[in-house]
């Protein structure tokens, strides 16, 4: 099985390296300058970024061989035409925190499209592509670093399988939810290890600077801080975001996936958030960085997109 094969079955892929091991150092040496002109904030976005050498090297990174082809073996097989959809944020520290954060932080990134017959038909479709794509600049450790997912949990709402879906893997979700809310003492007895085999998870560790992308349908969380060494973790109370031994410092770049299918439904719920980043001024500021910084990706995402973009103008 390739792993575009595989991405369709269990609901991600893990990919080669893009980046060298020197290269993801002087990277992460780069991004903390970076973050601590800004006050060292959860996440930015690249075109907050002050130094263009900077800026260069993470455009390098999704104008490679290595992502151009990955995309290309992806349009083919879903054919419809896949690029980027800015945003492109960098992560610093964005934690978990599996004894406080809601349902300790298993959410699908289409969630809010469920609503919606609209996007539940397209969610449906088997031609329907959106995804994020990480890529992790340090290993996955105790102290976290990568992601959690539960493979093949896309498949119930792709082959809209209500049952399977609300029935049984909303009920252990749940059961996780309020034994988390509710019993805290308890949930913070049972090993993680014994709750990620109850709902079938897996902690990924992919070599750091692989890719990795997964489907907005995955259930997924950010790999939490174990239990043993959560005195050495200061956690910001609700906001997925912690603080680490400086050794352990977690550097994640984040930029979603997806075809008109997929973009169209995205927008569709984005649109009608009353509490929302207006998502159409958003992706014409990184479109206008982008058309400065680098016209090959500017092109193939405005021209890919531009009747979506139209639509929620």
């Amino acid at each position: 099985m390739n792993i575009i094969e595989k991405f369709k079955s269990d609901g991600y892929l893990v990919s080669e390296k893009v980046l060298s091991n020197i290269e993801i150092n002087e990277l992460r040496s780069d991004l903390d300058k970076e973050f601590e002109i800004l006050g060292n904030p959860k996440q930015i976005n690249l075109y907050d970024v002050k130094n263009s050498q900077t800026i260069k090297k993470i455009l390098s990174i999704y104008n490679s061989d290595v992502i151009k082809n990955l995309l290309n073996n992806l349009t083919i097989n879903y054919g419809n035409k896949i690029t980027f959809i800015p945003q492109f944020l960098i992560q610093r520290n964005y934690h978990v925190d599996r004894l406080r954060s809601p349902s300790s932080g298993w959410h699908r990134d289409c969630g809010g499209e469920l609503k919606y017959d609209f996007c539940r038909k397209s969610l449906q479709d088997s031609k329907y592509f959106f995804s994020k794509m990480g890529i992790y600049l340090q290993e996955n450790t105790k102290f976290g670093g990568c992601i959690d997912l539960i493979p093949k949990s896309h498949l119930f709402i792709k082959n809209n399988n209500q049952v399977v879906r609300k029935k049984i893997e909303n009920s252990k979700i749940l059961l996780i939810k309020y034994l988390q809310k509710l019993f805290n003492k308890i949930y913070a007895a049972i090993p993680e290890r014994n709750i990620m085999k109850f709902i079938s998870a897996k902690k990924l560790y992919p070599k750091p600077g692989s890719i990795v992308v997964f489907d907005s349908r995955t259930l997924h969380r950010g790999t939490p801080v174990e239990d043993n060494v959560r005195k050495e973790t200061s956690f910001k109370n609700g906001q997925n975001w912690a603080t680490v031994p400086e050794s352990f410092t977690k550097y994640s770049l984040y930029c979603d996936l997806g075809n008109k299918i997929g973009f169209d439904s995205y927008m569709h719920d984005r649109n009608q958030r009353e509490k929302n980043i207006n998502e159409k001024l958003l992706l014409n500021k990184n479109l206008e960085f982008l058309k400065v910084n680098s016209k090959y990706l500017y092109e193939e995402i405005y021209n890919n997109f531009y009747n979506v973009l139209k639509k929620y103008n």
